[in-house]
This record gives structure tokens, sequence and C-alpha cells, in this order.
């Protein structure tokens, strides 16, 4: 008897012995031997052994002489209970292991002519390579023709890659997958794809296959800087090329030309410096971050950008930040058009955006497929009708402010963008979608130049910009800002109520939070949301004047604390909202000198002591 795994072994051979086709010829012989009964009759033996042995070779050519003396001797005993001249099991063993030399042989023989022809008009192919062939795959494939015999397929894990006509690694493929996909891109390659049996040509095993003609790679690189897959011998590791930039003719378009013009507005230059590095994904890069109206061309610039690198549309956000982020090696623009999903743990969209954006290295995750390391920059664009795609609430400091709107290039799209695409004819836009823009996009690469790159971002976004949106697009900061700004249209709504909770003058607001609690339904009456004590004090916070603290002043009688409001940032959300006057703030605060937002030298946003003294430096509510 064998051991438990020879036994196990022969035991799931006979399962399979039992379930043969029954066209096959030796179906009543496999049944009889998988039950232990006479498998042929005398004179008719030693052809059955060699037809039953041929069947397991062919099925595994590693089995061993105790497996076989477990299939064959119940049958073969019985056999000599009648006829004493019956083989016995070595005969047996000795069948099996003569059919698997002359497979092993048959494999490993040079195919000739008639056979590659064969091979490669079994797959559909027109014939076989020829050696001017084969001398272009290895060079493209980076290896001597003499190491292209074991370049044919790399492996990792259970995952596959095949070396096509072109000398590119094409996948990845799973196993299920691989055995078909190896069948068509491999049949015009010097490779013994099929083996001859006793009843014609039959399709290797991808196991003995890749024993044959390939590598195992112990590392894959999924590259999205690589033109094409190379596989570096020494330290075993496949650099595969997920999304090379299409070919392409660079072509400078006029009429695109303008219309940038018209979508950056006054960011037009820095909206043309990011679209000539788009294309090169080993620079960082900052999110564009368009706002405007339907019909201004934010979803045809995400897509015409895209188009560089593949025909369909550019990667969905939902699909980038979910479990399986394979999107990205198919397209490296990554478009957000009105949402961006809420992130399953505590963090937020910011953050996630952040992270995106900061790196050009990251895990890829591809269904049934082994993770890989992905190398390369992203390119996000998005696009909504309000400035609310990001948030302020993990802006804690200065720094944190700084590193989001170095990320985030906000651009204001106006009518007149609208305007200017509606005299474009449908035609035209349609090419620019399908290759316009990106052929544009090439061309600003090869002939525009970046004067001044980024410290981090060869293009960043605009401090002051990003600075005053952050402050005041959350719900609770775009109240307070609300609130103020109709405050300083009408303050005598407020301040006949004499509390002293506001004070203005000098060009100065200082407000105290208790004031916009107490007076929450005076300005904002349409609103069916109670004041929130937490959060309108963290609003104000955010729209504090920078490097100030609050100033702790008399008010009848009473030590009461101000913040110093930042007037700019409510200027900045009165312009983007059409609610108030820039010269009624200015003047309802004291301020008749004419000036434009961002004026002031610091563009960030701090309780830390600065140009009005604090009479007490503790930060309570009020």
């Amino acid at each position: 008897a064998g051991t438990m795994d020879d036994a196990t072994k022969a035991s799931e051979i006979r399962d399979g012995l039992v379930r043969m086709r029954t066209t096959n010829s030796l179906k009543d012989a496999a049944k009889a031997l998988a039950g232990g009964h006479s498998f042929a009759n005398p004179g008719d033996r030693h052809d059955k052994i060699v037809g039953l042995t041929w069947t397991l070779a062919k099925r595994d050519r590693r089995l061993s002489a105790r497996v076989i003396e477990e299939l064959f001797s119940a049958s073969l005993a019985a056999m000599r209970a009648v006829d004493p001249d019956c083989p016995d099991v070595d005969e047996a063993i000795k069948a099996y292991q003569t059919a698997v030399e002359k497979m092993d042989d048959s494999a490993h023989q040079p195919m000739d002519d008639r056979e590659r022809k064969e091979q490669a008009r079994s797959a559909g192919a027109s014939g076989p390579y020829e050696e001017g062939d084969l001398k272009g795959i290895a060079a493209a494939a980076g290896c001597e023709l003499e190491q292209l015999g074991q370049r044919w397929i790399i492996q990792c894990d259970s995952t596959y890659w095949f070396l096509d006509g072109e000398g590119m690694y094409v996948g990845p493929f799973t196993e299920k997958g691989a055995m078909l996909a190896s069948r068509h891109i491999l049949a015009r390659a010097p490779i013994r794809m099929r083996e001859s049996t006793r009843s014609g040509y039959k399709w290797r095993s991808l196991v003995d296959v890749t024993t044959e003609a390939g590598q195992s790679a112990y590392k894959v690189i999924s590259d999205l800087t690589a033109v094409r897959a190379r596989f570096d011998d020494e330290t075993k590791t496949l650099y595969e090329a997920v999304c090379p930039l299409r070919k392409l003719e660079p072509k400078f378009d006029p009429l695109i030309d303008e219309w940038l013009r018209k979508m950056g507005g006054p960011q037009h230059g820095k909206l043309v410096d990011w679209l000539a590095c788009a294309s090169d994904l080993s620079k960082l890069l900052c999110a564009i971050y368009f706002d405007g109206p339907k019909s201004s061309g934010k979803t045809l610039f995400a897509h015409g950008v895209a188009a560089m690198w593949t025909e369909g549309p550019p990667a969905e956000i939902d699909s980038v930040i979910s479990d399986f982020n394979e999107d990205l090696a198919r397209c490296p623009v990554v478009f957000a058009d009105e949402d961006i999903p809420k992130p399953r743990n505590r963090t937020t969209v910011t953050t996630v955006l952040r992270s995106m954006l900061s790196t050009t290295q990251r895990t890829l995750k591809r269904k049934f497929k082994a993770p890989t390391e992905l190398r390369g920059a992203i390119r996000l664009i998005l696009a909504a009708n309000n400035e609310t795609l990001l948030d302020s609430r993990d802006v804690s400091s200065s720094k944190d402010l700084e590193a989001i709107a170095e990320r985030f290039l906000y651009i204001n799209v106006g009518q007149e963008a609208v305007e200017h695409l509606e005299t474009i004819s449908r035609v035209v836009k349609e090419r620019w979608l399908t290759d316009g823009i990106a052929r544009h996009a090439l061309w600003l690469r090869e002939h525009h130049v970046v004067e001044i790159p980024g410290k981090r971002f060869w293009v960043e976004g605009d401090i002051a910009e990003m600075h005053r949106l952050l402050m005041t697009a959350s719900k609770w900061n775009s109240m307070a800002c609300e609130w103020l700004v109709r405050y300083c249209m009408t303050p005598e709504l407020f301040d006949s109520k004499a509390t002293g909770l506001i004070r203005r003058g000098d060009g100065e607001l200082l407000v105290n939070d208790q004031a916009l609690i107490d007076g929450f339904d005076l300005y904002l009456k349409m609103s069916k949301i109670d004041p929130d004590t937490a959060k309108l004090g963290s609003a104000l916070r955010a729209l504090t004047k920078a490097g100030t603290r609050r100033q702790q002043l008399r008010t009848h009688g009473k030590r009461v604390r101000y913040r110093i409001i930042d007037v700019d940032h409510l200027i900045a959300w009165a312009d983007r909202h059409n609610i108030g006057d820039r010269q009624a703030i200015l003047e309802s605060v004291g301020d008749t000198s004419p000036r434009e937002p961002g004026d002031d030298a610091d563009d960030t946003t701090t309780d830390e002591l600065g140009t009005v003294p604090a009479v007490n430096s503790e930060d309570t509510p009020f």
C-alpha cells in the first residue's frame, strides 16, 4: 500500500477516469480500472495498459510509481486470477514512464516548419514569426535573440503576461483566462503549444509551456510613465507599461487656445502650464477645480485630456477611491463631476484627494489579481457648478491651508466660456474630444515652458484664491459669511439691540461668536437650521484675519472677546454669490480706500498672536 498522499492522488484520478467522455475509446476500460475490475480481455491487455498509462501521462507527468501501483494493482490481481500470464504492476509502471519520456521528447524537440504553420493557423494567425520578426521582438523586449526563448511568458504568483508580436507584454491574466489567451497570443511563437496524442493534437498545459518558455517574476511594478514593459532578469522584476501615451501627432489648435483663455480667465497662464505638463506623469501637478455653469466645457476638458492615454473616458473618482483602483491602469486622468463620494472612514474628502495628488507611488489593486506597486502621478480634475466640493474641516493651521491650496487650482469659469463654446460646431467639439485637446496638449509639452515651477508641484494652485475658497465654501462658513455680509449691508437690524457684540470702524470688523447666535434669524430668515454654537465658532475662527488673536475689550462694563474678521473673505464670498456690494461692505467697516481682495501680505489664518494685542490669550467660545 502507498502513503496517504499516494492513495489520495490515486482516488482523485479514479474520479477523473469515471467522468471520462463517452466518445473516448478507453471509456469502458477506464471505468473498470477505477473500480478495480478487469479492464481487458486476453490479447488486448498490453494495448489497453499502454492506452491507459498514456492517458494518465497526458494528465499528469509527475505521478509516482506508488500511485500507478495504487491504480492498477486491484484490476491486475483480478485479471491474474483468471489468467496467470496477465501482465503485473511493474509493466504498468514501465508503460507509464515510457509515455512520459515520449511526451517530453516530443515537447523539447524543435518544431519543424509544418508544425509551426499548423499551430499558427489553429489560432487564426496567418503564419509563424519569421527570423526578422523574432529579432524585432527581442529588441523591443530588451533582450538578446538567444534569451527570447525564456521571455515569452512572465508569471508572478497566479498572474501571467505574454509577449506579443510588438514586443509588448500583454496582461495581466488570471490562470483561468491565461490558458485561452496564451493560445492566441503565442501561437506564432516558436513554442510548442500543442502536443501529439494517439488521437491527434492537444493543447499543452500552461504549466508545461511556462516551464519551457517563461520566467518567474519575484515582483511586478506597474509604471504609468513607461512606454513599454520590460523584464529585469537580474532582479526578476517585470516593469509593466500599464497605460502608455497614444501615438498622436502634436498639433496646435488656435480655436482650443482661445477656448482655454475663456475657460481659465485670470488663471489662464496656470491652466496652460498644467496642460503642458499633464502628459509627463513623472511630475506632480495640482488638481484642476472648475467651478462654472453647464456647457462651459468642464467635462469636455477632462475627456479631452484623458484622450492622450485612452479612447475611452477618464477614470471616475468613485472607482479610484474604492477597494479596487484598477481604473488608474486604464487612464491616469481622474474626473469628479459634481460629486465626490464620502470616504468610508472618517477621513475628509479633501484629505483623500491631497494624498492622491502627493505621491508617485501607490498600490494598484485589481480584482482577482495580485496587488502591484503603481508608479507615476495622477491627473485630477474636479468639476462643479459651486465651490463646495472641498471642505476646510481638516484645516487647523496655516501649514494645512498652504498644503491644500498648493494642490488645487481653483478656476471660476464664467459665462464667457459658455458663449464661446456655443459658437463652436458639434463636429469640431467632437474632434476636440477624440484627440484635438490631446494633440494640443502634446504640442504644448514640446513648445511651452513653465517659467516658474512650484517647489513640490510643477504647477501649484493659487494660494490666495484657494485660501478664500476654503475659508468660505463649507456649509457653516458660508452661512457665517452670508450673515456678516448682510449685517454689513444693513447693520442697524442688529446694532439696534445695543449688545455691543459687534464693533466696526477704521477698516476693521470685530465680532463675538454670540452675535451670530443671538441674531441668527435676523439675516438668515429663510434658514431652517438652528444655530450651532460650536460650528459657528469654528466658522468665525476660519474667517479671522491672519496673524491675529481675539481682542478683549470692555463693553457695558463687561469684558467681551472679539474675533477680528478678514473683510476680504466677506467680499470674496459676496462676489461669488452676487450678494451685497464690495464698496458698501468696506464703507460699513469704515474703510473707504480702494483695494482688491488679497491685498494682505499673509493669506493664512491662525489664532496666533499678531497685529492686535490680546488682554487674555485663552481661546474660549465667548
